[in-house]
């Protein structure tokens, strides 16, 4: 096992569902706080969604190309 829960993994692909449709919108990298607000509007605590965007970033799944700013790989 990976060491995460089905919850974590469920809200860690809603959180890359939300960063593709808001980049998509956006036209470009999405900007974090839109993302963290889908993220609240889709019931995942703001803590919840900034934990989850922090590790995907420690691991190469989401890169910052400019503060504030989210773009997937």
């Amino acid at each position: 096992a990976s060491g995460t829960t089905k919850s974590t993994r469920d809200r860690t692909k809603s959180v890359m569902d939300i960063i593709r449709d808001v980049s998509r919108e956006q036209q470009g990298p999405a900007s974090r706080d839109a993302v963290l607000d889908r993220a609240v509007e889709l019931g995942i605590e703001r803590a919840k969604a900034e934990e989850i965007i922090d590790r995907m970033r420690r691991d190469g799944d989401v890169f910052e190309p400019r503060p504030g700013m989210l773009k997937l790989p």
